[in-house]
């Protein structure tokens, strides 16, 4: 069984993700990268040098001015796309839960990117791993993407400093980097610098559960509050005061993750897991810039 919808398929079957910086420079796909070669469409000119084919002269040019110029052509290659899945313990959390919802999400753009024509490499990190998926190029491989994110389950802690140092000998250099994430960890100022230091074009996706948001949501009284982490519990009374503090402080976390991507030139997006994945993907993220 496909984590996505046969309609949602069959509605991002003409998608493709969209990007600002990123570019194409992998392999032989559908967007004009910044390389320069024999092909069909006219790019510019360029002085002969010995070597060159001398099939691609231009005559024209030879006899307008008597100079031997080269012709080039735009080459059209495959857009890196990295998509790294918070696999944590806080991801359990919710109802509905953040994971399932979350893997959904990254099927979505996998398969995308995949229609798009362009390479895709997802990876699951929690605790000190992060395990990678091998790398994909061409849509008939997207159901194999799925099969391995639906044997994903959320353990462990999150350190994204190390998950971040274990992926980038993996990256490629002015690719697209995607986190989907509840980014309830530290240090993800100097990770995401770290990432544009190695020309990533950076998407954060926070999803968060309802009762995140909505404190409202779980009751009032007496509470237990345990960390899916770390297994710390706390017992709290949830009163108009509390509350208030709890929003406070949950504003200023929730911002402080929209700084850090908009510190790097990064885009921000935040998602619930309750949302209508079919109108996320084909209304909001479109309006947003994500997908076309």
């Amino acid at each position: 069984m496909s984590l996505l919808s046969p309609r949602i398929l069959q509605r991002l079957s003409r998608s493709k993700l969209l990007v600002r910086e990123a570019v194409a420079s992998t392999g032989i796909g559908e967007r004009p990268s910044r390389a320069r070669g024999a092909g069909i469409e006219f790019a510019d000119h360029r002085q002969y040098q010995l070597g060159d084919d001398i099939r691609y002269l231009d005559q024209h040019v030879l006899a307008r001015l008597g100079e031997h110029y080269i012709r080039q052509y735009t080459l059209y290659q495959q857009l890196p796309v990295t998509i790294l899945l918070d696999a944590s313990a806080s991801m359990k959390y919710g109802q509905p839960g953040k994971f399932p919802f979350s893997r959904e999400l990254t099927a979505a753009l996998g398969y995308a990117a995949l229609v798009g024509g362009d390479r895709v490499l997802v990876g699951a990190f929690s605790g000190n791993s992060l395990n990678w998926f091998t790398p994909l190029h061409g849509v008939r491989r997207a159901q194999a993407l799925f099969a391995w994110l639906e044997q994903l389950r959320p353990r462990g802690t999150t350190d994204l400093i190390r998950t971040t140092r274990q992926a980038m000998p993996r990256l490629l250099s002015g690719g697209l980097l995607v986190i989907v994430s509840d980014w309830m960890f530290p240090g993800a100022q100097e990770a995401l610098k770290v990432l544009r230091l190695g020309r990533q074009e950076l998407v954060g996706i926070q999803v968060l559960a309802p009762e995140e948001e909505d404190s409202a949501l779980l009751g009032g009284g007496e509470i237990r509050m345990v960390d899916s982490e770390t297994g710390h519990e706390i017992e709290i009374s949830l009163d108009p005061v509390m509350r208030d503090r709890y929003r406070e402080h949950f504003e200023r976390w929730r911002l402080s993750v929209r700084s850090a991507l908009s510190d790097n030139q990064g885009l921000y997006l935040r998602v619930r897991s309750d949302d209508d994945l079919e109108q996320l993907l084909l209304r909001d993220w479109r309006m947003a810039g994500l997908i076309a």
